[in-house]
């Protein structure tokens, strides 16, 4: 939104719609997945936003760096790079995982080196990602009622530009579990699994 100009209103407050990044550092420690460093393949298209996510992901304990992917042949030489730097990947719903064979090859690729792909979006998860945390429809909705009461009330407006829902819910993908030798966590509440 800040890269569309979205934000010069004062007034102005966007509903986020990715997921939680609390909620997937908590996914990623149930599921025991090794080490905190993540890459975060995205497409240029999306770049300006990536900044404000690595941002999110370092307070909540990763060590997070963005990887733009301007196109799909550059991807095997990317891949190539960051088997190497660590063991989480994290994809984004953009132009690069919308095209199917570049998300199948980058699922395929982190699964035969052992990365572990994972998600801010529930559709991701049901293409192959490990886990998402995510905000359902719903609770983006009831969040932007609640944005526009508050506004329309004149109180509790939000000081902040980009306000979450309060509640993120949990994708897991158990084909992608098995394939990395990793169960999913029994403990830990999980919305929808894919089998």
């Amino acid at each position: 939104p800040e890269v569309e100009g979205f934000f010069q209103d004062p007034k102005m407050v966007g509903i986020a719609s990715l997921g939680s990044t609390k909620g997937l550092s908590t996914l990623v420690k149930a599921f025991g997945a090794k080490g905190k460093s993540c890459v975060i393949l995205h497409s240029p298209a999306v770049g300006a936003a990536v900044g404000g996510l690595i941002s999110r992901l370092g307070a909540d304990g990763f060590d997070a760096q963005g990887r733009s992917v301007g196109n799909v042949a550059d991807l095997a030489a990317v891949l190539g790079e960051v088997k190497e730097q660590t063991r989480l990947v994290l994809l984004l719903p953009d132009p690069l995982t919308a095209n199917g064979d570049a998300l199948r090859y980058i699922i395929s690729t982190c699964l035969e080196n052992r990365v572990v792909p994972v998600a801010l979006s529930e559709n991701l998860v049901a293409s192959g990602a490990l886990c998402a945390s995510f905000f359902a429809p719903d609770a983006v909705g009831n969040e932007a009622a609640r944005v526009a009461q508050a506004i329309l009330n004149g109180v509790n407006i939000p000081t902040d530009k980009l306000v979450q829902p309060a509640v993120s819910a949990s994708a897991a993908n158990k084909n992608t579990a098995d394939a990395l030798r990793l169960k999913v966590p029994a403990a830990l509440r999980i919305e929808v699994v894919y089998e």
